[in-house]
């Protein structure tokens, strides 16, 4: 095949396929894409979603010890101007499951409840109030 012209069907611009694209959007990405950072990020969101209970020790884990546990391939797409065939991966959600416990319902709680009073403290820096003021946080409908 030569190169991609700007345009051509099946592609976005001149760089990777509309599949490839797609790719990205659901998470995966070649492996030279994939940083120490956006691996353990990942793996945040996911137990996030899935209600697993984050454990930071895997933060000392070094890039390569996080992509062998933790990353699988999905696919490959076409990408590059001249239509390369480049092998996606994406997170092994199995193996996530394996090394992070479901959260109890207390846990859950507790997860959730500290995310809203970090939400409280960024809106109230991001409203110029002074932290002399305090956020007081009340349970329950007005």
């Amino acid at each position: 095949m030569g190169a991609v012209s700007y345009g051509q069907a099946g592609y976005v611009g001149t760089s990777m396929s509309v599949r490839a694209r797609a790719a990205y959007e659901s998470g995966e990405m070649p492996m030279s894409k994939w940083t120490r950072k956006a691996i353990i990020s990942a793996i945040k969101d996911y137990c996030d979603d899935f209600d697993l209970a984050y454990d930071s020790k895997i933060e000392s884990m070094t890039r390569a010890q996080l992509a062998d546990t933790y990353l699988e391939y999905k696919s490959w797409h076409h990408t590059g101007r001249f239509a390369r065939g480049t092998e996606f991966f994406g997170l092994d959600e199995d193996a996530v499951c394996a090394d992070f416990p479901e959260m109890g319902p207390d846990q859950v709680t507790g997860r959730d409840e500290i995310g809203i009073d970090e939400l409280l403290e960024a809106k109230s820096v991001e409203a110029g109030l002074s932290e002399e003021v305090g956020l007081v946080r009340e349970s329950g409908c007005r």
